[in-house]
C-alpha cells in the first residue's frame, strides 16, 4: 500500500487501517522500509512520512524503537550549500531524533563522509558530541571517511563497546599518505566483535586490539598493512571466513610468522597470495576463492603453498588477470592437485579458453570428480565447451553435471553474434551429454569487489546444489 492509499483510506468512514493492533502495524512498517539498504537516510524521511497519515500511526512509529536503530550520521543533497552551522543543526537533529526513538535499543551506526571536501569537521563533531557518548547500544559501526583530518577527528575509539558485533573501516582511495591508522587502543577490549572488513589505502591495524569472538575478517587495503593483521588472526582460532587482498608473494615470509597457525573452524577463504600455506594451515576448509589482482610477479616461478588446506576442499573459485601465462596457471592446477574432495570449480575471467582445456587435462588431479564448473570462455575458442563431451574424444570430466558459461567478451566480436554462438555451442553440447545441465549469465567478477565476488560463487554453489537436490545431476 502507497503512502497516497493509506491517507485516503484514513478519510474513509469505516477504513479499518488505523485501528490495525500496534503489533501489525509496525511490522507493516519494517515491510514497507525494506526497499532501503539500513543505512540510507530516506529510511528516517519514509518514516516521517507515516507519522503524518494520522495520529495512530504516528504514535506507533515513534514509540516503535527498532524502526529507529539505523542512525545515519552524513550531509544529505538537502544539506548542500548550506551554512555550516546550520548544517550541523540539520544532522544533529537527525541523530538525536533517531537516538532518542530507539529507546534504547541496539544501534546500528553509519558515519558517512566520502568526500575530503564536504564540511570538514563537523561529521567527527556530530559522532562524537552525540552518537560515541551511546557506544555501549552500538551493535554495527560503519566508517567511510574521506580526509585524513576526518580520521583523526573520530579515532582512536576509546568509548566501550561492549555489543559491538559489526566493525567497518573505509577511507577515500584519493588520500595521500599511507601513514598508521589504529582505530582502537592497545589493549582495548571487544568481546562481542565478530565481523571486520577494513577497505583503506593506510596501513589499518587491530593487532593491538582484544578481538575474542572474531568469526570474519576482510581486508582489502594496503598490502603491507597485511603484515599487522597476522597478530591479531593468530590469536582468532574460531576464524570462519577470512578474506585478503594482499598478492605479494614474499608478505607473509618477510612477517615475524613462527609457523603456520591451525584454524580449526576456518571454512572460506578468500586470497591472492600463493604462499599462504606458510603460514595458515586451515583442515576443514570447504572453499576457496583465489584471486590474482592486475599486478605482475616477476617471475613465472612462483611457489604456490597452499599447506594442508585441501582435506576437505569442496568448492574452489579462480580468478585471473586477462594476461595470465598458461604456465602459472597451471601451476595452481599442480597446487590443487591434492583436493581429492574437489567437485565445483569456477574459473573467473580467463579469456583463454584453451588453457582451460590445456589444465583440465591435467593428470593424476582431482578434476575427473568436478560436479559443477563454471567458465568465460572467449568467442574464438568455443571448441572448449565441446571438448567437454564424449563425441570429442571422451569425457573429459566424467562425473559432470553441471556446466555455467558466462559471457566475456572483450571485443572480440559484436555481443550479439558472440551470445547467438555461446549458446548454439551449449545447445550442441546438451544434445551429446543428455544429463548435463547448462546455465548461462553475463560476465564473472574479478575479484576486486569481495562483496560481488562472494556472492557470484554462492550463486553458482546454490545452482548446484538445487540441481543436486532436485536428483537431476
Amino acid at each position: 500500500m502507497s503512502l497516497g492509499d493509506a491517507i485516503q483510506l484514513r478519510t474513509e468512514p469505516g477504513s479499518h487501517i488505523p485501528s490495525l493492533p500496534p503489533e501489525l502495524l509496525s511490522s507493516i512498517f519494517e515491510t514497507a522500509l525494506a526497499d532501503f539498504h539500513p543505512f540510507d537516510a530516506n529510511r528516517h524521511v519514509r518514516l516521517t512520512y507515516f507519522t503524518h497519515v494520522c495520529s495512530i500511526w504516528r504514535n506507533v512509529v515513534i514509540s516503535t524503537g527498532k524502526l529507529w536503530s539505523s542512525i545515519v550520521c552524513g550531509v544529505l543533497s538537502d544539506d548542500e550549500g548550506v551554512e555550516f552551522s546550520h548544517t550541523f543543526e540539520s544532522i544533529g537533529n537527525r541523530v538525536q531524533t533517531a537516538l532518542d526513538r530507539s529507546q534504547g535499543s541496539p544501534i546500528d551506526v553509519y558515519l558517512d563522509s566520502p568526500y575530503a571536501d564536504d564540511h570538514l569537521g563537523l561529521i567527527p563533531r556530530v559522532f562524537r558530541q552525540l552518537i560515541l557518548p551511546q557506544s555501549s547500544r552500538i551493535r554495527r559501526l560503519d566508517l567511510n571517511l574521506g580526509s585524513v583530518e576526518k580520521i583523526n577527528g573520530i579515532v582512536p575509539l576509546d568509548y566501550s563497546f561492549p555489543s559491538l558485533s559489526n566493525f567497518v573501516f573505509q577511507t577515500g582511495y584519493g588520500i595521500r599518505g599511507g601513514g598508521l591508522i589504529r582505530p582502537f587502543p592497545d589493549n582495548f577490549e571487544l568481546p562481542s566483535l565478530k565481523n571486520v572488513t577494513i577497505d583503506s589505502p593506510f596501513h589499518v591495524s587491530l593487532e593491538g586490539a582484544r578481538v575474542p569472538s572474531l568469526v570474519t575478517f576482510y581486508q582489502e587495503s594496503h598490502p603491507s598493512s597485511l603484515s599487522r593483521v597476522i597478530p591479531l588472526l593468530k590469536r582468532s582460532t574460531g576464524l570462519e571466513k577470512l578474506s585478503m587482498s594482499d598478492n605479494q608473494p614474499n608478505l607473509f615470509q618477510k612477517s615475524p610468522v613462527s609457523g603456520p597457525t591451525i584454524f580449526p573452524n576456518l571454512r572460506y577463504l578468500a586470497t591472492a597470495n600463493p604462499g599462504f600455506g606458510g603460514w595458515l594451515d586451515a583442515p576443514n576448509l570447504v572453499m576457496l576463492d583465489f584471486r590474482h589482482r592486475d599486478l605482475d610477479f616477476d617471475s613465472d616461478e612462483i611457489s604456490y603453498n597452499f599447506g594442508s588446506t585441501l582435506g576437505k576442499l569442496k568448492y574452489v573459485a579462480i580468478s585471473t588477470p586477462r594476461w595470465y601465462s598458461e604456465i602459472r596457471l597451471t601451476s595452481i592446477f599442480e597446487a590443487l592437485e591434492g583436493a581429492s574432495t574437489l567437485e565445483y570449480l569456477e574459473l573467473r575471467s580467463l579469456n583463454r579458453a584453451d588453457i582451460l582445456a590445456a589444465v583440465i587435462r591435467l593428470q593424476g588431479g582431482p578434476y575427473s570428480n568436478i560436479v559443477s564448473l563454471c567458465a568465460s570462455p572467449r568467442f574464438e575458442s568455443l571448441s572448449f565447451a565441446l571438448d567437454l563431451s564424449p563425441g570429442r574424444g571422451g569425457p573429459l570430466i566424467p562425473c559432470l553435471r553441471l556446466l555455467r558459461l558466462s559471457s566475456n567478451n572483450r571485443g572480440a566480436a559484436p555481443k550479439e553474434e558472440y551470445d547467438k554462438d555461446l549458446r548454439h555451442q551449449i545447445d550442441s553440447l546438451c544434445s551429446l551429454r543428455p544429463k548435463l545441465r547448462t546455465t548461462y549469465g553475463e560476465i564473472v567478477s574479478n575479484g576486486g569487489d569481495v562483496d560481488q565476488a562472494n556472492l557470484d560463487l554462492e550463486h553458482f554453489i546454490e545452482d548446484a546444489e538445487r540441481l543436486r537436490s532436485n536428483n537431476r545431476m
